[in-house]
């Protein structure tokens, strides 16, 4: 009884307090007058896109760079002429952060884990192939299914309901006239400049009794689908901004879906269904709150 205490403690504990952490301070929310000093760990193409040069751009009124960190110093010089940032930095990342050292580095023999380590090593146990099926608090029930090594990056998604079916499907190139190869599509993902260039990709809704239809949905190439846009302008500029259709996703969101992944990993381990009131204090809800 005393683990299952503490288990529940510790999972409710960690996920608010990470949660709440990343989420919960946009800079207009608190009303800081001074600008944000931020630091970049890791020049590769999605730092200096998605957190660098964009954030310089469009955020540079509110925050400011003041170092950079990478263990490649060819990369991170082109990094901070890439941002056109004038900071300090760092090859050395114990001198970067000498505390992020003594929290991990000088503790890995205590449970092996090394930060930042290869996830090749034979020792990686996080699966390739995985499905689960997902079963809610109103009695929706999803089947899920994700290989990690396919040759395209692209996902499909189907809902059945009482009144009819929804197909829609994002960059499975068989599906569509797409050209782009996926070296391609994936350097067109991680460009946070490409607000302008617009993707169209059908959506079928199929209505009992009816004939299907075939709905083009129109998003933007670039940045998760224009997500990555409206998610910096929600956390640095407008906190409160309209979301009608509830895309903006909240702490117990968030946390939620940590568990179901928690609850999955324990059903392959034990072979038997996992409830995810069974390890969290946290009781799903039959609606969205």
């Amino acid at each position: 009884m005393e683990d299952k205490f503490s288990r529940r403690s510790v999972l409710y504990s960690v996920s608010m307090l990470a949660a709440g952490t990343t989420l919960a301070a946009p800079l207009t929310g608190f009303g800081m007058k001074r600008k944000l000093k931020v630091v970049l760990v890791g020049t590769g193409v999605r730092g200096t896109s998605f957190w660098g040069k964009r954030l310089v751009d469009e955020y540079s009124d509110i925050l400011e760079f003041v170092g950079l960190s990478d263990i490649n110093p060819g990369r991170l010089a082109y990094g901070k002429e890439y941002m056109n940032v004038n900071c300090p930095i760092f090859v050395d990342f114990d001198e970067m952060s000498k505390r992020d050292m003594d929290l991990y580095v000088e503790n890995e023999e205590y449970d092996g884990y090394m930060r930042d380590g290869c996830v090749y090593r034979n020792e990686i146990d996080i699966y390739d192939k995985m499905s689960a099926n997902i079963k809610y608090a109103n009695k929706a029930v999803v089947n899920y299914s994700l290989t990690t090594y396919s040759p395209f990056e692209g996902w499909k998604i189907a809902f059945n309901g009482q009144k009819g079916r929804i197909d829609a499907w994002l960059d499975i190139p068989f599906l569509s006239n797409e050209t782009m190869d996926q070296e391609a599509l994936h350097a067109a993902e991680m460009d946070q400049n490409l607000g302008e260039d617009m993707n169209r990709e059908p959506l079928v809704l199929h209505k009992n009794w009816e004939e299907s239809q075939m709905i083009q949905v129109v998003s933007e190439r670039g940045g998760h689908g224009g997500g990555d846009k409206r998610l910096h302008d929600k956390i640095f500029k407008n906190p409160d901004a309209a979301d009608p259709y509830k895309h903006s996703a909240g702490i117990r969101d968030g946390i939620m879906s940590v568990l179901i992944g928690v609850a999955a990993r324990n059903s392959i381990h034990s072979n038997q269904p996992v409830r995810i009131e069974d390890l969290t204090d946290i009781k799903p809800n039959p609606n969205r709150a």
